[in-house]
């Protein structure tokens, strides 16, 4: 919080994201841990890490390909 004043003109949003950022990763992390006392869950765990990378990066390609703007480099 302490950086907050050092972000630039546009301190509240910044925190924001940082915040919402370090509770979305504590969230799905402890989540994770808890799946894995499941019988099942290790499993699950690695199915839907396979789905949601099988997800974006088909939704890259197919947003190359079908696209009317290519992406920023």
């Amino acid at each position: 919080m302490v950086l907050v004043g050092n972000w630039g003109p546009r301190p509240v949003p910044n925190l924001a994201v940082l915040t919402l950022g370090v509770v979305y990763v504590g969230v799905l992390g402890s989540h994770a841990v808890l799946l894995l006392d499941d019988p099942k869950g290790k499993g699950l765990l690695l199915a839907a890490i396979l789905l949601a990378a099988g997800y974006d990066i088909g939704g890259y390609f197919i947003g190359q390909a079908l696209g009317r703007s290519p992406l920023p480099k």
